[in-house]
């Protein structure tokens, strides 16, 4: 009898422990990152976790099991993936990180990683196949852009008519975004036409190529705004229709869901329009259109290739002409960094004739100073087959040296990169100008504040004299009363006059700190930040880590301005609690830093004019520059703010 309990009590321990076991299973299977499913070899979900039926775009799992019947056509973008994932299963029973694109519920697509196993019978047949899934999309959305540029690079290179390049382009840009129709027009800015290059649309479930049926007209009212702002992604949403400025073509009968469309450049000048467009809602983001653009970019480049290599079939003459004549120095260099042709202007911009050049290595003409560039430049070159420009100073054979500035880029020939051809443009005039500007600049600082200290005087002197004699009156009026009754209105007055003279003080103080003449920097922003923290609640402190002497007066005056205007930004935009003033020289240069830890902000759209309010910031580069300073104004939204400024000194 005893036996007998014992073994029941063992049975039911164990029921509990395979009870616990499956709830824990279960607990898992529900609550997983991934996804986790159960399929049978003709195509039927027989189970799937929560987490891959949110990957689909499902409700539930029962709706995931229910839809998806045929998963070689419903779930496979591309049935031919499905059926190497089952022969490799049947050949090895097992199936890592098998990638495959796959459609959610809502027709979009993700790229999918699996771990698979085939479940057999005792007679080895495969049963069903049970693993999970984890979604890739980005990452594949990288590798198949950064193939995609790479492969468009080395295609557009082979391209020698326009519409060689449109078709390369258009063929890129389905394979990266996928679409129902393209189009690629060129843009004659002269006559404001667009003359139709490649249009595409699929009509039923073929893609027809509709160019000859569209003439050359003026932009479209959207096509005008893309011309003149940018680009743009359109998402409609349903019920999709035609808008009013949508000017329908090839199947005219169905409106476009997603439209990603951008100006085709060169430099600056818009020389077409590119623009891809899905049935599919939401088919594109906002990483789509910054890709998008890149595109453009290359297309761009490409159609300036072509029309150069046109121009160039249709005279060869009057190119040599040109390279003969033109103003700039023009040179080709082997992949090596030796020249192997220049210009006439090459010979007078730099003074050496054209036999001590060629066979030279670039570093010979180039100082030293400004090598490290030229060589980044260069080498970036063979990484990503783009235009370089950047600014340097050529050795002439005189040993004096002008600033250029330089443009290149690579020479291809069969798909090869053979060398390097590019521009170098004399700048001393744009230097001199800049120089004259920056003369100019700081002479108008310097007039502001010889007019900040005369009108701080007159307010101190004239107009608090004028507040003094007034109230001094009152005070004489006020003892001479016979009566007691105008006494009150006598008392309002003094306050009056006593609440103008602390507003005159401080203005006074505000156009220009007396402190600022007579104790020197350190000094005059110690008091300001005192005054601040006062008036603004912000705790700001200044600091300085050693004994400067001998700070010029004009060195002084800017950097004050600059911390007075970073100080009265913080407390304006910023909110801040604590702002940090430091003032230090070190190896003849003087370093000013303020920070705080306020909101932040994008520094690099402010410092780009994108913003109405990066006036005082750039008045503070302005002030920097005119002391022949820099300034670094670092700022990341929810990080606060730094401003850095460096101005040399003649000793300290």
């Amino acid at each position: 009898m005893a036996k007998n309990q014992k073994t029941v009590s063992e049975s039911k321990r164990a029921e509990q422990a395979l009870s616990e076991a499956d709830r824990r299973y279960r607990e898992i299977f529900e609550n997983v990152g991934e996804g986790i499913f159960q399929t049978t070899p003709d195509g039927r979900f027989i189970t799937a976790n929560p987490a891959l039926a949110r990957m689909l775009g499902f409700d539930s799992p029962e709706e995931l099991t229910n839809m998806r019947t045929d998963i070689a056509h419903e779930h496979y973008v591309n049935p031919r993936d499905r059926n190497e994932f089952k022969r490799i299963l049947t050949e090895q029973d097992l199936a890592r990180d098998f990638e495959h694109e796959a459609f959610r519920k809502d027709g979009k697509t993700i790229w999918i990683s699996e771990n698979v196993r085939a479940v057999r019978d005792d007679s080895g047949a495969i049963l069903y196949y049970e693993g999970t899934s984890r979604e890739i999309t980005e990452r594949k959305r990288a590798e198949l852009t950064s193939a995609g540029f790479a492969t468009l690079a080395r295609k557009l290179s082979g391209a020698r008519t326009n519409l060689d390049a449109g078709r390369i382009i258009a063929e890129t840009a389905r394979v990266l975004f996928g679409w129902d129709a393209c189009n690629i027009d060129l843009y004659d800015a002269d006559h404001d036409f667009t003359h139709p290059l490649v249009n595409i649309d699929t009509i039923g479930k073929e893609q027809v190529d509709v160019t000859p049926l569209i003439s050359a007209r003026p932009p479209t009212a959207r096509e005008r705004r893309i011309l003149e702002n940018g680009p743009e992604l359109i998402l409609r949403e349903e019920p999709i229709a035609f808008d009013a400025e949508s000017v329908p073509f090839g199947d005219t009968g169905r409106p476009s869901a997603s439209l990603l469309s951008v100006p085709i450049k060169h430099g600056t000048e818009v020389v077409g329009l590119l623009s891809i467009q899905s049935y599919a809602i939401s088919a594109y983001d906002q990483t789509a259109l910054t890709d998008f653009v890149a595109l453009a970019e290359h297309c761009g480049e490409a159609i300036n290739r072509i029309r150069a290599e046109e121009a160039l079939r249709e005279s060869e003459e009057r190119y040599r002409e040109l390279f003969e004549n033109s103003r700039d120095a023009i040179y080709v260099h082997d992949l090596n960094g030796r020249y192997v042709s220049v210009n006439k202007a090459a010979e007078e911009l730099s003074g050496f004739t054209r036999e001590e050049i060629l066979g030279k290595h670039y570093s010979n003409f180039i100082s030293p100073r400004h090598l490290k560039d030229a060589r980044q430049n260069f080498c970036l070159k063979f990484d990503v087959p783009i235009e370089t420009i950047y600014e340097a100073e050529i050795v002439c054979k005189n040993g004096t040296r002008k600033p250029v500035e330089v443009s290149s880029r690579m020479i291809y020939k069969d798909e090869l990169a053979i060398g390097i051809q590019g521009t170098a443009r004399d700048i001393s005039e744009r230097k001199r100008a800049q120089e004259i500007l920056q003369t100019y600049s700081r002479r108008l600082l310097e007039a502001q504040e010889v007019e900040r200290q005369k009108i701080a005087r007159e307010l101190h002197d004239e107009i608090g004299q004028v507040l003094t004699a007034v109230r001094l009156n009152l005070q004489a009026i006020q003892k001479s009363c016979q009566t007691n009754a105008p006494l009150p209105r006598i008392d309002e007055s003094v306050n009056i006059i006593d609440e103008a003279l602390a507003q005159v003080r401080e203005l006074s103080l505000e156009l220009r700190p007396s402190l600022l003449d007579e104790l020197g920097l350190v000094a005059a922003l110690r008091w300001y930040a005192a005054r601040y923290t006062s008036r603004s609640g912000i705790a700001a402190a200044v600091t300085c880590t050693s004994e400067i002497k001998g700070i010029p007066h004009e060195v002084g005056t800017a950097c004050f301005r600059i911390a007075q205007e970073a100080l009265t930004n913080s407390a304006r935009h910023s909110n801040a609690t604590k702002a940090d003033v430091c003032v230090e020289g070190s190896n003849g240069e003087l370093y000013l830093s303020i920070q705080d830890n306020g909101a932040g902000f994008d520094s690099q759209l402010f410092l780009d004019g994108m913003a109405t309010s990066a006036l005082g910031l750039r008045g503070m580069q302005e002030r920097a520059l005119a002391v022949s300073g820099r300034i670094e104004i670092n700022s990341q939204i929810g990080k606060g703010t730094e401003v850095m400024v460096v101005v040399p000194l003649k000793k300290i």
